[in-house]
């Protein structure tokens, strides 16, 4: 599609631009009246709970709270970050549903005889919950030494994440 304008047409619509400057303007992160309104949408005590699933150190329990800390990082520093911990989710949810699928044939293999759970009551489905693999850091040492250490330097991509993790 062509449109053909003159060139006073052009400067007319331009003109017409500059005078309404009273017309709303997409809202700044840079502009100081954003930081002073307390319920504002670009504070990061006002997004920050919308993104907690992200970060690292979520507990189950949120009376129990990790104490966060919000750290400067460059951009590649937060992609790698970020694909670090998608992809221990990833190979922790594998882990986590292997455990259990083994833990149900068991318990349908051992005539639906009843256990004791982990917590000491007596329902069966307890002890079949696997314990979570982003909580464990058994298996958070056990990924990073076998799988990013070993693996990710064999990939162009992963390579220059892992290069960015180890700088820090």
């Amino acid at each position: 599609m062509q449109v053909a304008l003159s060139l006073n047409a052009l400067k007319k619509r331009e003109h017409e631009e500059k005078s309404s400057a009273a017309a709303p303007t997409r809202p700044s992160y840079w502009k100081p009246e954003n930081h002073v309104d307390e319920k504002s949408a670009l504070r990061v005590e006002n997004w920050q709970p919308r993104i907690s699933h992200l970060m690292l150190g979520k507990e189950r329990n949120e009376s129990i709270r990790p104490s966060r800390k919000i750290v400067k990082v460059t951009h590649a520093a937060g992609v790698a970050i970020m694909r670090y911990v998608e992809e221990a989710k990833m190979y922790g949810n594998i882990r986590d549903s292997k455990i259990k699928q083994q833990q149900q044939q068991q318990m349908a293999g051992s005539n639906n005889t009843r256990r004791r759970g982990e917590d000491g009551d007596d329902d069966p489905d307890s002890a079949l919950l696997p314990k979570d693999s982003m909580s464990n850091p058994v298996f958070l040492r056990a990924h990073w030494e076998q799988v990013v250490l070993k693996e990710w330097p064999k990939s162009n991509t992963r390579s220059k994440w892992l290069e960015v993790l180890l700088e820090r």
